[in-house]
């Protein structure tokens, strides 16, 4: 089977760990691999792009059938790939959504599958609790980042600019190509309005060049507050192809623009000169145009109200109302596994971002006096301070900001933390839960180290995990079950229409 070759009529197998759709060759019974969108049992024309031991590497060419699962009146958005043919550059569809014409039930039953597969493999044999699913299916994303940028593209080797000028997603699997479309239905219509303002108000500043690495305008961030209703507007632009005078007219367009003026909270222009795909780094300058640079959301959990103030760099979870379900799952979790002891401990929150989950953990469940919150993210933890204060003043807090593994370290019969001059040690015996938020790339072989020789001293912890990626959390587990036990596992749902699944594990 030579490259560029075109096989027909190909019925999806299955989807593999990374979703990606597996189709099953005779050839060696090496499986066909193609990273698209597709779902099961949808029937595929594929170009061969490339072969290795292990697999062979394909590429959508056309679709014949969307499968028994699919159904085309589930379909909301005008940027859906399907009807369109996949090799039509010029097709405005993003990828993101590609579950959507699955029914909502279908998507649960998958992600539940996909979760107990994973855990399988790693040899890690539990009962998955059913997915809970989203609140809200539609117009749930509390935040979105525009890119502003090219599409530009290489056919046989020859650059095409398909767009010199478009606003919008990446689209799928093709980072540098930028789609130019103007409504999303994951966000609010009072976003769609703001980025659509935002598009037509800037239409005289260059956008990124991908190739010749020239731009101005690079990002916009939305903010939402569900609660709230507030909204931040973040606009990230490098200097490159700007004049200072430019700089400063872009300035004042923003602050002195009367319609921003009464639809945003708060305004914030971020220079970002380096060459990272990122909105800002440690290097970028940050510019107040409008109110104070943050907004306020709010969050309802067992008839009690939490505040949280996010900064253009918090991190703080996508899908607000999903959230009030996560943590009052987490609450009801960590409660379960506790030992029946009416002594007081220490809640560690390891990954905490603006220390959400550690709050409202400690507010909801009286068995801890002592919150400790380490996040290598500077402005997640100032805003993880004031957090506190806001919401739990009584409680004895502190704050690391560095990375995990760096800050944790047994000494004796204590649990020592220490970033730059600031160091507190506590006595192993008084932790009662750690819990674990990691990234997708899962937990530092440190962090785990240290979390499994704190319970092999201290039989009384326990450990609530909360994962965004099955496979690592698999993999994590799998280490992690050699002290301790797994007490529940609980997916939720956080991103309708895509294959992304959040789990909760609660280890004792």
């Amino acid at each position: 089977m030579k490259k560029n070759t075109i096989l027909t009529n190909l019925t999806v197998e299955s989807l593999d760990k990374s979703w990606t759709a597996v189709f099953r060759l005779e050839e060696n019974d090496r499986p066909l691999h193609v990273s698209w969108w597709l779902l099961p049992w949808m029937i595929c024309d594929i170009r061969i792009i490339r072969k290795n031991r292990r697999a062979i590497l394909g590429r959508v060419v056309a679709i014949h059938d969307m499968g028994p699962l699919a159904d085309v009146k589930n379909i909301r958005c005008a940027h859906y790939m399907y009807p369109e043919d996949p090799t039509n550059l010029k097709s405005k569809w993003c990828g993101g959504c590609k579950w959507q014409a699955l029914s909502y039930k279908d998507q649960l039953d998958l992600k539940q599958k996909s979760v107990e597969k994973s855990l399988s493999k790693n040899h890690v044999d539990v009962k998955v609790h059913p997915v809970l699913g989203s609140p809200e299916v539609w117009w749930y994303r509390n935040k979105v980042e525009y890119t502003f940028g090219k599409y530009i593209t290489w056919i046989k080797e020859e650059k095409k600019t398909i767009s010199n000028r478009s606003m919008w997603f990446h689209k799928q699997w093709l980072f540098g190509k930028i789609i130019d479309i103007d409504h999303c239905d994951l966000v609010d219509e009072k976003v769609n309005e703001l980025f659509n303002y935002c598009k037509t108000l800037l239409r005289d500043y260059p956008v990124y060049d991908q190739v010749a690495q020239e731009w101005a305008l690079r990002y916009l961030m939305i903010r939402q507050a569900k609660r709230t209703w507030q909204l931040m507007m973040v606009l990230s632009v490098a200097t490159k192809a700007l004049e200072d005078n430019q700089v400063e007219e872009l300035k004042k367009l923003l602050k002195d623009d009367e319609w921003l003026s009464s639809h945003i909270t708060t305004g914030v222009l971020i220079v970002h000169n380096g060459l990272g795909w990122v909105i800002a780094d440690k290097e970028s300058e940050r510019h107040t145009l409008r109110g104070e640079g943050i907004i306020q959301e709010q969050l309802l959990i067992d008839d009690k109200t939490f505040s949280f103030n996010l900064s253009p760099k918090s991190f703080f979870q996508t899908n607000s109302t999903w959230c009030e379900l996560l943590y009052g799952t987490v609450a009801n979790m960590i409660e379960e596994s506790l030992p029946a002891s009416s002594k007081k401990g220490t809640l560690v929150d390891l990954y905490c971002g603006t220390w959400t989950i550690g709050i409202i953990i400690a507010s909801l469940i009286e068995k801890f006096d002592r919150l400790i919150g380490i996040d290598e993210v500077e402005g997640a933890i100032s805003d993880a301070r004031v957090n506190a204060v806001h919401n739990a003043s009584d409680l004895d807090s502190h704050f690391f900001a560095w990375r995990t593994e760096k800050v944790m370290h047994i000494q004796e019969d204590k649990l020592v933390m220490t970033s730059g001059e600031e160091s507190l040690s506590v006595l192993a015996s008084e932790i009662g839960t750690i819990i674990v938020d990691p990234p997708r790339s899962w937990l530092h072989e440190d962090a785990i180290n240290t979390l499994i020789s704190l319970k092999a001293a201290f039989p009384i912890i326990t450990l609530c995990y909360i994962s965004c990626n099955p496979d690592t959390l698999a993999r994590d587990l799998r280490k992690l079950q050699s002290v301790y036990a797994i007490h529940k596992v609980q997916p939720l749902d956080m991103f309708p229409h895509t294959h992304h699944i959040e789990t909760i594990v609660s280890l004792t």
